[in-house]
């Protein structure tokens, strides 16, 4: 079985040349095995279909960093989508939403690695 580590690259390379299924299907596959992969996450609702799965994934990134500029960014387009700006709940539909983990070490993507949010919020009929 191949590390989270090489999952990882393999579906972010994936994402990157425009292969969203097998994309989806690696970073899925992260996300199950480390539920606080917070590059995962981001990466994911890049290439996942529905907005309300897209939802879930940056929720979960904010679960895990509160501050997260592209999360933000990602949810208020995804509300402005859905034409509405109800407050962020919890959601668990993708994968278990991760859990809080106060003492340990996150590490935050640089901007090089961390998807596009606009790529796929910004389209008309994207994620529907």
């Amino acid at each position: 079985m191949a590390s989270s580590v090489d999952l990882l690259q393999q579906g972010i390379a994936a994402a990157k040349s425009g292969q969203k299924e097998t994309a989806r299907r690696l970073l899925t596959q992260v996300v199950e095995q480390d539920e606080n992969n917070l590059t995962a996450w981001l990466w994911l609702s890049g290439v996942v279909e529905r907005l309300d799965d897209k939802q879930v994934c940056l929720e979960n990134v904010l679960t895990l960093d509160p501050n997260n500029q592209f999360a933000h960014k990602g949810l208020n387009q995804i509300q402005a989508q859905k034409g509405t700006s109800a407050a962020r709940t919890p959601m668990t539909s993708m994968a278990a939403a991760p859990s809080r983990d106060e003492d340990r070490a996150r590490t935050l993507p640089s901007a090089a690695t961390s998807p596009d949010v606009e790529f796929w919020c910004a389209k008309p009929g994207a994620g529907r």
